[in-house]
């Protein structure tokens, strides 16, 4: 269902997710490459609870770009930072692409690439 995805895809993304490590992630983003990726730090599993301000931040700005336009103003590489208001922590987000970081994120991508070819994730 991946491959016929039409509507726009925002991905919220906890880089201290214990369960879900980033290269699951970025397995995704690579699988959907129009899909917007935003990863917060620190958040682990359940970002919507760890960092609210953040997820709210990020959901608020990406629905209000796909309204005025369908298109995210931000691009890829940018980052700020929020303070959450329940936490009272601040969050870093940033705008990714999906793109491997580490050497086992590398050879994961390799293999896979490998294995099911470049459109795989």
């Amino acid at each position: 269902m991946l491959d016929v995805l039409a509507a726009p895809v925002c991905m919220v993304y906890g880089k201290e997710d214990p369960w879900i490590v980033p290269l699951w992630a970025q397995r995704l983003k690579r699988r959907v490459p129009q899909a917007d990726y935003f990863e917060l730090s620190p958040a682990g599993h359940c970002p919507h609870h760890e960092a609210p301000g953040a997820v709210n931040s990020v959901v608020a700005r990406w629905v209000g770009d796909m309204e005025a336009g369908g298109r995210l103003c931000l691009q890829v590489g940018d980052s700020w930072r929020e303070r959450c208001p329940i936490t009272g922590r601040d969050v870093s987000v940033s705008i990714l692409n999906g793109d491997p970081k580490t050497v086992l994120e590398r050879i994961d991508a390799a293999f896979y690439r490998l294995v099911y070819g470049d459109g795989a994730v």
